[in-house]
């Protein structure tokens, strides 16, 4: 369906715009394994802009550029071009808080491009209205610790550096 509509705009004359789905995690998977993959296909390669993963809270609207999204015309199948990138949490860390988290693919121009770099440099979060106009994709997940990893973590002693 979605390379149909870029065929249909290409010989119309007009040019098509990316389109991006997630086809997984699906909204509302609540997940508990780090790292989380998230896939989908996009209608063509980008031509001038990146597309960057970026992932925020939906309580406190903390988003974090995570990494720039490949999207390889080699991967392209008769529904679109399949990508897949990942992001991880350190879901048993105490400073981790559970919850919503909204996962959205965004087309940066160069100034979005520099501030998700500097943010991301900085460790630091952006609001969510500085992407919104951006968005080309989204899903919204509930990340969840899974609790036997994390007594199984608790458990496992730190490894200790051998003496010369």
């Amino acid at each position: 369906m979605i390379v149909l509509a870029a065929v249909l705009a290409a010989a119309c004359g007009g040019e098509s715009k990316l389109t991006l789905t997630v086809g997984s995690p699906s909204p509302g998977d609540v997940l508990n394994s780090s790292p989380f993959v998230v896939q989908g296909l996009a209608s063509k390669v980008p031509e001038k802009a990146k597309v960057w993963l970026v992932v925020g809270g939906v309580a406190d609207g903390q988003y974090f550029g995570v990494n720039s999204v490949d999207i390889d015309p080699g991967l392209r199948g008769d529904e679109g071009i399949a990508w897949q990138t990942q992001f991880y949490y350190s879901l048993c860390s105490p400073n981790f808080e559970p919850g919503k988290r909204e996962v959205l693919l965004v087309e940066t121009d160069m100034d979005l491009l520099n501030e998700l770099a500097q943010a991301l440099a900085n460790q630091e979060p952006v609001g969510r209205e500085l992407v919104e106009d951006y968005v080309l994709a989204s899903v919204t997940v509930d990340i969840q610790p899974n609790p036997a990893e994390c007594e199984e973590e608790q458990q496992t002693p730190p490894s200790q550096p051998e003496e010369p």
